[in-house]
């Protein structure tokens, strides 16, 4: 029984698989944060949006509670004669 001697050594292989492992990793920390960076962008974005939503509403609601401030109160209009 003949034993073949692998063409790269023990050590070699060791040292390469450390190596890719360290680099899926890397590329997972990188993905990851990345992913951290993009969520936080949309709920940045969607916060925001919100914010403004809520202050148009506000000024539309202020608008219209003025305007009936200002209008008379018509209830007794049919009882008026003309």
């Amino acid at each position: 029984m003949s034993m073949s001697i692998p063409s790269i050594p023990a050590w070699k292989q060791l040292q390469n698989w450390h190596s890719s492992q360290q680099f899926f990793n890397d590329q997972l920390i990188t993905d990851d944060a990345a992913n951290i960076f993009a969520t936080a962008q949309t709920n940045y974005s969607v916060g925001l949006s919100n914010l403004a939503a809520r202050a148009a509403l506000k000024r539309i609601n202020a608008k219209r509670e003025a305007l009936f401030a200002n209008l008379p109160l018509t209830t007794n209009l049919v009882d008026k004669k003309v």
